[in-house]
């Protein structure tokens, strides 16, 4: 029973570690670069463009430019922070 406990123990601190600090693609840490209103589902991952807007993942290896303001960098009514991946 020890071994099942310490099992259950050190999967539980796994996945909390994994869980704390700044994630790409989870709300979470600090710092954040990109706010998120959520109208295209649940964010996957994007990152910045050159041209200043924001190409989101649409979770199939694709990424869409957000043409229509959903993701912006500061925060505003309704959006999520979130951080970022590096191009």
């Amino acid at each position: 029973m020890n071994r099942i406990a310490t099992l259950v123990a050190v999967a539980t601190m796994a996945t909390l570690a994994a869980c704390s600090g700044p994630r790409h693609g989870y709300p979470g840490g600090a710092d954040f670069d990109v706010y998120y209103d959520g109208q295209y589902g649940a964010y996957s991952g994007g990152y910045w463009g050159d041209d200043g807007y924001f190409r989101y993942s649409d979770g199939h290896g694709n990424y869409l430019r957000d043409n229509d303001n959903h993701f912006r960098r500061d925060r505003f009514d309704n959006a999520s922070p979130y951080h970022s991946e590096h191009h």
